[in-house]
């Protein structure tokens, strides 16, 4: 199969949102004290800030740098809208380190109860709704994204641990679920069945946890942010602590147009025969003369020739 052009066009939205779908409120917890309309179990606390000191506010500490610890944070007040949230912007800071590695943190959206679900929190196996879990001690390292006790996607990142506050943001939008670390893509996967098979309901909260098992760290977390979108507008009353969301106007966003007669690091290619299950990162594509055209005109991009158990 040979393949000559490839144009996507896009338009960023902001908070804008589908049908009648409304913007219903933004989550800020205090993450230096505890929030009224927070939950907090097994080893959260507040400790002073690893990076500024005592001068600066403190911060929530899920688990210390001890064997076998964990602790989570539960946002109680996320419960109670109407339909539940189909779309949100979750956006907090994370400082992993002082241990060996281990064992990562996640950030949950489900219909789960009050209680520490820590020492399972990078288990995306266990939790229902949406789990986004980070593990520096995999092998490799990366995270996870989860739905309904089903594991969707794992991708590698190195960078979980690090001695400064890194910057996490997750996206829910039109059933696609994006991580970003470092204002950095780092995974993105559609999450099928929300919102209809499986819809999301008023008994839905958002989470952080996080475990440490035989390797440690401190898992701490500052500046959460929660944005979210109800399927009505008639979703409930506001509570204690939560403002209400605007919707940002549409903004301009690239055009993707890569080049397909020639390999220019644009892509990314990966090939796989039937008889192997994980498909294998190749260098660059294949370009050959077009079929039609002949080698007077550009190269075309080449993803399977006619021999057999090909994909790319």
């Amino acid at each position: 199969m040979r393949f000559a052009s490839v144009l996507v066009l896009v338009c960023c939205l902001g908070a804008a949102v589908p049908g009648n779908a409304a913007p219903c409120a933004t989550f800020a917890p205090s993450m230096s004290a505890p929030d009224p309309n927070a939950l907090y179990f097994g080893n959260a606390t507040f400790v002073d800030d690893p990076v500024l000191g005592s001068l600066a506010p403190q911060v929530l500490r899920l688990t210390p740098v001890g064997q076998y610890t964990s602790g989570t944070m539960i946002l109680n007040n996320s419960a109670g809208y109407s339909g539940g949230f189909i779309a949100f912007d979750a956006q907090f800071e994370t400082y992993v380190w002082g241990g060996a590695g281990g064992d990562g943190w996640s950030f949950n959206y489900g219909p789960f109860a009050d209680g520490n679900f820590g020492q399972q929190a990078t288990d995306v196996n266990s939790r229902a709704g949406i789990t986004v879990a980070c593990n520096p001690f995999w092998s490799p390292p990366g995270c996870q994204i989860g739905y309904m006790t089903t594991r969707l996607l794992q991708v590698t990142y190195s960078g979980l641990r690090s001695p400064a506050w890194q910057k996490i943001r997750i996206v829910l939008t039109d059933g696609v679920l994006s991580v970003f670390a470092s204002n950095t893509q780092i995974a993105s996967t559609f999450i099928a069945g929300f919102g209809s098979s499986y819809p999301p309901s008023p008994t839905w909260r958002f989470a952080l946890a996080a475990r440490s098992g035989q390797w440690t760290d401190n898992h701490m977390f500052r500046s959460l942010t929660v944005d979210t979108t109800c399927a009505t507008a008639s979703s409930g009353p506001l509570t204690t602590g939560v403002t209400t969301l605007p919707v940002l106007p549409a903004t301009t966003c690239p055009t993707f147009a890569p080049n397909m007669s020639a390999d220019t690091n644009e892509m990314l290619y990966f090939a796989q025969f039937y008889s192997t299950s994980i498909a294998t990162p190749i260098n660059a594509g294949s370009y050959y003369p077009d079929p039609v055209l002949g080698p007077s005109a550009p190269k075309v991009l080449l993803l399977t020739a006619t021999g057999p158990n090909q994909q790319a």
